[in-house]
This record gives C-alpha cells, sequence and structure tokens, in this order.
C-alpha cells in the first residue's frame, strides 16, 4: 500500500552492517529525504530508529522446517533411527546450525551416503570447537551485530564448507579476494592453470605483505 503513489522501489540488504558507521547519521538523513518520494525496504537484524519506519519481523525457522529443508538438501532419502533423528534435530540442526536455513544449506550437502550422523555430528562439533579456539567472533562482530549465535552459526558453517574443499578449490577463492570488483572466468581459469608451486608461493607471500 505504501508503494501506490510513489514511482520506484529501493531495497537495502544487510543495513547492521554499517549501523556503527561514523557516517550512520548522514546516510540515516539520506533516507529520510529520499523515501518522501520511493518506497525503502531495508533488511537489518537490527532496527534502524527513525520515527517513520514499519517493522517487520522474519521469524525463525522451526526445527520441523529445519528438518525438512535438511532432508531437501542432501537429495535422497534418509533412513534414521530414533537415537538419530534425535542427533540430527537435537544436535545438528537445533545447536550447531541453530535452526538457521543459510547454515543448513551450507552444510547439508557434505552429508554423503552412508556417513554416520554421529560422525557428521562429531565432524561439526570439532569444525566449531576449532573456530572458537581460533576466531573471535565477539570481537568482530560486536559493532555490527549484537545476535552473535546466529554469526557464530553462519561462520562456523561457512568454514566447514570451506575445509572440504581441494587445494585448486581454496586457491579460487584466495585468487577471486583480490579481485572485488569481478573477473572474467577465461581469466580466472588462465591463472588457476598456471596454479602451480611457484604462483602460488607468490600469491600467498602476495596475501601475507
Amino acid at each position: 500500500d505504501n508503494q501506490k503513489n510513489k514511482d520506484a522501489l529501493l531495497i537495502i540488504d544487510n543495513f547492521e552492517t554499517i549501523l556503527y558507521s561514523k557516517e550512520i547519521n548522514e546516510i540515516k538523513n539520506i533516507i529520510s529525504k529520499t523515501s518522501d518520494y520511493i518506497t525503502i525496504v531495508i533488511t537489518s537484524r537490527e532496527v534502524l530508529s527513525l520515527d517513520y519506519e514499519d517493522i517487520y519481523e522474519i521469524r525463525s525457522f522451526n526445527i520441523d522446517e529445519a528438518e525438512e529443508l535438511f532432508y531437501k538438501e542432501i537429495n535422497y532419502k534418509l533412513k534414521l533411527s530414533e537415537k538419530e533423528k534425535k542427533i540430527l534435530r537435537e544436535d545438528i540442526l537445533e545447536y550447531i546450525l541453530g535452526k538457521n536455513p543459510l547454515a543448513i544449506n551450507l552444510i547439508a550437502p557434505h552429508f554423503i551416503k552412508g556417513l554416520s550422523i554421529k560422525y557428521f555430528k562429531d565432524d561439526l562439533s570439532k569444525n566449531l570447537s576449532e573456530m572458537d579456539e581460533n576466531f573471535d567472533i565477539e570481537e568482530t562482530f560486536k559493532k555490527s551485530d549484537r545476535n552473535i549465535e546466529k554469526r557464530k552459526t553462519l561462520v562456523s558453517s561457512i568454514s566447514f564448507s570451506y575445509s572440504k574443499l581441494v587445494n585448486t578449490e581454496k586457491f579460487i577463492f584466495e585468487i577471486l579476494s583480490l579481485f572485488q570488483n569481478g573477473i572474467y572466468i577465461e581469466n580466472l581459469k588462465m591463472l588457476v592453470n598456471r596454479g602451480n608451486n611457484k604462483l602460488e608461493h607468490a600469491f600467498r607471500l602476495n596475501l601475507a605483505d
């Protein structure tokens, strides 16, 4: 209804990442003036605290929805005992993945056919424990997101997924990190194909510098 008398719709995603920047007041002022002429939809884990904003909360998955998504992502019928179902629902989906849809999307494809649910849970727990030791998530996200547990779930899922890549795939991600504006696929293939030990060593030295 808000858009009936306006000709354009602007969508701003992940606004919480700039809520604590030095320019936030100036940004909010721009949004205020712009909203007189267009409809603005902003996604954020924290409210903007503007007088005229309408807040719509998106609920989290319940455990049944999380389980359904997990089965959909593994893409084959999985027969589990009651004990294994409990491990999947309580330990993996509820505790480790926090019923987070993106985390489930990242993790589920790594559950290969024939793998024990308990082994999968132990592997995820080990990764989570190692991340806690090597990555201070509260320090990293304290200014951009107060919902640390959700951030922890996602970072852990990305870390686990990354750990399952072969060295060439990891090298591709490291190359991509240098090209923030993108790179042509032909050039990327050329760099990867030349990815002998000398190039890789020089590349890692460049990252270290």
